[in-house]
């Protein structure tokens, strides 16, 4: 039995207007689904955040950096979805023409990071596992929306994923992310058979933080995706709990339209 459809918000994010919206277990949004599922799936998903599920802009994802612009207006979100990359952003534009439409990422143990710049409205969705987290797609996205619209004001929401109590790796894995964070502090515990645990939340702060974002701009989201339960079922997908049958998580934005 799972739970009915959770969604998570950022108090940061809420604050500044932002539709917005991390998903549980209730629904599940893997690609790999029927498309009715998935449809259904989505609708539950969009009807809680408070978007148009057919207005779901999001990509093919492949653990790299490539940063996609989504035209929310002119766009066809079924023709976007076959571009491959870990990150969508995209501007406001006409209220009767977008205002419903949104970006998103799926993850199952990875990290969703939602970011919206409070003085222009436009948004990204961010899919940072820890080989994206490792090739730098936090910066690489943050940098594309500040090319998008440019000025400060960037607010993040890092949402539910794996944490540092249940994600084991190779030593060899574990220093690449500390490398990448420049945080040596995401190594949480290190084993005498070459295994080491990495808290990847903060690794996706620290790259925020090196990508401009104030301490109080960000906001962390939901516990950990392996463990995490709720009336006795687990809260979240995971992969590394329930491999191939693991569905996915949905994190979605809406840029502000004034």
């Amino acid at each position: 039995m799972r739970p009915s459809v959770i969604v998570e918000r950022s108090e940061v994010l809420d604050r500044a207007g932002f539709v917005h919206g991390f998903s549980g277990a209730g629904a599940d949004a893997a690609l790999a689904r029927s498309s009715d599922e998935l449809v259904r799936n989505i609708r539950m998903i969009g009807g809680v955040v408070g978007f148009d599920a057919g207005r779901l802009f999001s990509v093919r994802q492949v653990h790299g950096t490539a940063t996609h612009v989504a035209d929310l207006a002119a766009g066809d979100p079924v023709a976007f979805l076959a571009l491959e990359g870990d990150a969508v952003v995209a501007l406001p534009g006409a209220p009767q023409a977008d205002a419903r439409a949104a970006v998103g990422v799926r993850v199952a143990d990875c990290v969703p990071i939602l970011v919206g710049c409070e003085r222009s409205g436009a948004v990204a969705a961010i899919h940072a596992g820890w080989r994206g987290i490792e090739a730098g797609v936090i910066g690489v996205a943050v940098e594309a929306l500040r090319r998008l619209a440019p000025g400060g004001g960037h607010l993040a929401a890092i949402g539910p994923h794996i944490g540092a109590c249940c994600f084991e790796v190779t030593e060899g894995i574990a220093d690449a992310i500390a490398r990448a964070a420049s945080e040596p502090r995401v190594i949480t515990a290190r084993y005498g058979e070459g295994k080491a645990k990495v808290d990847l939340r903060l690794a996706a702060r620290a790259q925020l933080r090196a990508a401009g974002l104030a301490a109080e701009a960000i906001d962390d989201v939901g516990g950990c995706a392996q463990c995490a339960r709720a009336e006795g079922v687990p809260r979240y997908h995971s992969f590394r709990r329930d491999g191939a049958a693991s569905g996915r998580m949905l994190a979605a934005i809406s840029p502000r339209v004034r």
